[in-house]
């Protein structure tokens, strides 16, 4: 079969992994358009870490020679 000379049916309609893939992608978009780098800051800090956890981890960001 010659690559350049296919069916409508190979190169009219799109790949199904593809349209999959496409809305998944959009939904995953939706999703992440509400979250915010605030948001995230609130959920760690102020939602899962525990007390000892957040200071250890602001100890760590303030270090100097972490680099």
């Amino acid at each position: 079969m010659d690559k350049n000379d296919l069916p409508d049916t190979h190169t009219k309609c799109p790949c199904l992994i593809k349209v999959v893939m496409l809305e998944a992608e959009n939904e995953m978009k939706k999703y992440l358009s509400n979250k915010t780098l605030q948001w995230l800051y609130d959920e760690v800090y102020n939602n899962i870490l525990p007390h000892e956890m957040k200071k250890e981890t602001i100890e760590w960001f303030n270090k100097e020679d972490r680099i």
